[in-house]
Protein backbone atom coordinates (compact mmCIF):
# COMPACT_ATOMS: atom_id res chain seq x y z
CA UNK A 1 0.00 0.00 0.00
CA UNK A 2 2.49 2.31 1.06
CA UNK A 3 4.65 1.43 -1.69
CA UNK A 4 2.20 2.48 -3.67
CA UNK A 5 1.95 5.74 -2.75
CA UNK A 6 5.68 6.38 -2.37
CA UNK A 7 6.96 5.12 -5.96
CA UNK A 8 5.34 7.45 -7.46
CA UNK A 9 5.93 10.41 -5.35
CA UNK A 10 9.80 9.26 -5.84
CA UNK A 11 9.49 9.65 -9.32
CA UNK A 12 7.96 12.91 -9.16
CA UNK A 13 10.03 14.01 -6.79
CA UNK A 14 13.07 13.05 -8.83
CA UNK A 15 11.65 15.13 -11.74
CA UNK A 16 10.92 18.18 -9.65
CA UNK A 17 14.52 17.88 -8.89
CA UNK A 18 15.73 17.39 -12.39
CA UNK A 19 13.60 19.77 -13.66
CA UNK A 20 15.33 21.96 -11.15
CA UNK A 21 18.88 21.80 -11.72
CA UNK A 22 17.95 22.46 -15.89
CA UNK A 23 16.41 25.38 -15.00
CA UNK A 24 18.97 26.59 -12.80
CA UNK A 25 21.89 26.09 -14.99
CA UNK A 26 19.95 27.91 -17.79
CA UNK A 27 19.43 30.53 -15.70
CA UNK A 28 22.56 31.63 -14.86
CA UNK A 29 23.96 30.66 -18.37
CA UNK A 30 21.94 32.93 -19.05
CA UNK A 31 23.07 35.32 -16.69
CA UNK A 32 26.63 34.96 -17.75
CA UNK A 33 25.64 35.13 -21.42
CA UNK A 34 24.05 38.45 -21.07
CA UNK A 35 26.58 39.65 -18.73
CA UNK A 36 29.58 39.14 -21.18
CA UNK A 37 28.06 39.82 -24.82
CA UNK A 38 25.69 42.44 -23.31
CA UNK A 39 27.20 43.81 -19.96
CA UNK A 40 23.78 43.43 -18.86
CA UNK A 41 23.18 41.89 -15.62
CA UNK A 42 20.23 39.14 -15.02
CA UNK A 43 18.65 40.80 -11.88
CA UNK A 44 17.80 38.43 -8.96
CA UNK A 45 19.46 35.26 -10.00
CA UNK A 46 21.08 34.87 -6.84
CA UNK A 47 18.11 35.06 -4.64
CA UNK A 48 16.06 32.90 -7.42
CA UNK A 49 18.64 30.02 -7.14
CA UNK A 50 19.01 30.27 -3.36
CA UNK A 51 15.38 29.88 -2.97
CA UNK A 52 13.43 28.61 -5.97
CA UNK A 53 16.54 26.07 -7.48
CA UNK A 54 18.34 24.75 -4.76
CA UNK A 55 15.69 24.33 -2.11
CA UNK A 56 13.60 22.31 -4.86
CA UNK A 57 16.79 20.08 -6.09
CA UNK A 58 17.96 19.98 -2.02
CA UNK A 59 14.57 19.01 -0.66
CA UNK A 60 12.95 17.06 -3.03
CA UNK A 61 16.68 15.19 -3.49
CA UNK A 62 16.34 14.14 0.03
CA UNK A 63 13.25 12.06 -0.24
CA UNK A 64 14.29 10.41 -3.57
CA UNK A 65 17.66 9.15 -2.08
CA UNK A 66 16.06 7.65 0.95
CA UNK A 67 13.34 5.89 -1.53
CA UNK A 68 16.58 4.61 -2.77
CA UNK A 69 18.69 3.62 -0.09
CA UNK A 70 21.65 5.55 -1.66
CA UNK A 71 22.67 7.67 0.97
CA UNK A 72 26.09 7.83 1.90
CA UNK A 73 27.01 4.36 3.51
CA UNK A 74 30.51 2.62 4.58
CA UNK A 75 29.94 -0.83 3.81
CA UNK A 76 33.26 -1.83 4.33
CA UNK A 77 32.76 -2.96 7.65
CA UNK A 78 29.42 -3.94 7.57
CA UNK A 79 30.16 -6.43 4.59
CA UNK A 80 32.10 -8.73 7.02
CA UNK A 81 29.54 -8.90 9.63
CA UNK A 82 26.98 -12.05 10.02
CA UNK A 83 23.68 -11.34 8.13
CA UNK A 84 21.95 -11.59 11.45
CA UNK A 85 24.22 -8.51 13.26
CA UNK A 86 24.61 -6.55 9.61
CA UNK A 87 20.87 -6.54 9.74
CA UNK A 88 20.65 -5.00 13.57
CA UNK A 89 23.16 -2.16 12.33
CA UNK A 90 21.35 -1.73 9.27
CA UNK A 91 18.08 -1.24 11.51
CA UNK A 92 19.89 1.02 14.10
CA UNK A 93 21.19 3.46 10.60
CA UNK A 94 17.65 2.84 9.83
CA UNK A 95 16.07 4.40 13.29
CA UNK A 96 18.78 7.04 13.42
CA UNK A 97 17.58 8.66 10.15
CA UNK A 98 14.24 8.36 11.18
CA UNK A 99 14.88 10.57 14.15
CA UNK A 100 16.71 12.64 12.14
CA UNK A 101 14.46 13.36 9.62
CA UNK A 102 11.35 13.76 12.36
CA UNK A 103 13.79 16.39 13.93
CA UNK A 104 14.40 18.02 10.79
CA UNK A 105 10.75 17.89 9.80
CA UNK A 106 9.71 19.35 12.67
CA UNK A 107 11.52 22.19 12.61
CA UNK A 108 11.10 22.84 9.08
CA UNK A 109 7.21 22.95 9.90
CA UNK A 110 7.67 25.34 12.68
CA UNK A 111 9.45 27.64 10.63
CA UNK A 112 7.36 26.96 7.51
CA UNK A 113 4.53 27.95 9.78
CA UNK A 114 6.01 31.29 10.92
CA UNK A 115 6.81 32.03 7.31
CA UNK A 116 3.68 31.48 5.63
CA UNK A 117 1.90 33.23 8.70
CA UNK A 118 4.47 36.61 7.96
CA UNK A 119 4.08 35.82 3.77
CA UNK A 120 8.18 35.88 3.77
CA UNK A 121 9.51 37.71 0.97
CA UNK A 122 12.55 38.44 -0.04
CA UNK A 123 14.56 41.31 -1.67
CA UNK A 124 15.53 40.01 -5.39
CA UNK A 125 16.92 43.53 -6.30
CA UNK A 126 14.35 44.32 -9.14
CA UNK A 127 11.33 43.21 -6.62
CA UNK A 128 10.11 41.05 -3.34
CA UNK A 129 9.79 37.26 -4.29
CA UNK A 130 7.49 35.29 -2.27
CA UNK A 131 9.50 32.77 -1.19
CA UNK A 132 7.36 30.86 1.83
CA UNK A 133 5.76 28.15 -0.55
CA UNK A 134 8.98 27.31 -1.14
CA UNK A 135 9.67 26.14 2.83
CA UNK A 136 6.95 23.13 2.39
CA UNK A 137 8.88 21.59 -0.33
CA UNK A 138 11.38 21.49 2.20
CA UNK A 139 8.91 19.98 4.75
CA UNK A 140 7.37 17.62 2.01
CA UNK A 141 10.76 16.13 0.69
CA UNK A 142 11.83 15.76 4.39
CA UNK A 143 8.65 14.42 5.73
CA UNK A 144 8.21 12.21 3.02
CA UNK A 145 12.06 10.86 3.74
CA UNK A 146 11.09 10.09 7.42
CA UNK A 147 8.12 7.97 6.00
CA UNK A 148 10.41 5.94 4.37
CA UNK A 149 12.94 5.41 6.54
CA UNK A 150 10.07 4.72 9.00
CA UNK A 151 8.66 1.89 6.35
CA UNK A 152 12.48 0.69 5.68
CA UNK A 153 12.95 -0.05 9.77
CA UNK A 154 9.60 -1.25 9.34
CA UNK A 155 10.98 -3.66 7.13
CA UNK A 156 14.13 -4.61 8.12
CA UNK A 157 12.52 -5.38 11.68
CA UNK A 158 9.68 -8.02 10.64
CA UNK A 159 11.34 -8.99 7.19
CA UNK A 160 15.14 -8.72 8.20
CA UNK A 161 15.58 -7.07 4.84
CA UNK A 162 14.52 -3.36 3.23
CA UNK A 163 10.90 -3.71 1.04
CA UNK A 164 11.08 -5.09 -2.38
CA UNK A 165 10.40 -2.08 -4.49
CA UNK A 166 13.71 0.11 -2.65
CA UNK A 167 15.39 -2.78 -3.58
CA UNK A 168 13.65 -3.31 -7.25
CA UNK A 169 14.83 0.64 -7.94
CA UNK A 170 17.86 0.40 -7.01
CA UNK A 171 18.53 -2.25 -8.72
CA UNK A 172 16.90 -1.31 -11.71
CA UNK A 173 19.41 2.16 -11.53
CA UNK A 174 22.45 -0.01 -11.23
CA UNK A 175 21.79 -1.73 -14.54
CA UNK A 176 21.56 1.22 -16.44
CA UNK A 177 25.16 2.37 -15.25
CA UNK A 178 28.10 1.40 -17.60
Amino acid sequence: MINQILRPLSGLFELLAGLATTLMMMHILAGVILRVVFDVSLLGTVAIVSYFYMVTMVFAGIFVVSWRQEHIRVDIVAELLPVPLRRITDSMAELASLVFFFIFTYGLTYSALQKTAVHERVDAVFSYLTVWPLRWVAVAGVGLAMLVSLWHLYHLVINGQLPAAAREDRADDQELQP
